[in-house]
């Protein structure tokens, strides 16, 4: 059973989904970014005085098992950290920038929503790509 965790239509929702509290490690099949970014996300909430590099490198740790058990060899640690931190920080723009176009005028808001919608469906479709990106 997979357990989410959802504020009502935050920005966070429309971007990636609903936060997801379980461990990567214990799911059976291999997650895709959407899965993991919700999963450091929850992460996140859960430990938020923590550093970002500690998340990820707990993220990865988790990660590793799922794809040890599936004998799927991988790209290195540093890479795959690169690849998420790039993840996080699209992420953080597109939030920064709804946050803001949520607050805007009423004229500009229709430019500045269409742009935005563009932003975040390249995004989520980054997103739903499955986790092979981080293979050898």
């Amino acid at each position: 059973m997979q357990s989410r965790v959802s504020s009502s239509h935050s920005i966070t929702d429309i971007i990636i989904g609903c936060i997801e509290n379980e461990s990567l490690a214990d799911k059976c099949k291999l997650p895709t970014n959407r899965s993991v970014m919700a999963r450091y996300l929850h992460m996140r909430t859960e430990n938020a005085l923590k550093p970002n590099n500690d998340l990820i490198r707990l993220l990865f740790g988790k990660m590793e098992i799922l794809w040890a058990k599936s004998g799927i060899p991988i790209k290195q640690k540093k890479h795959v950290t690169k690849q998420l931190t790039s993840l996080l920080d699209e992420y953080r723009n597109l939030k920064k920038e709804g946050t803001k176009n949520l607050v805007s005028s009423k004229p500009m808001r229709s430019k500045k929503e269409n742009s935005l919608q563009k932003k975040i469906k390249c995004f989520q479709e980054k997103l739903d790509i499955g986790s092979y990106s981080t293979y050898k």
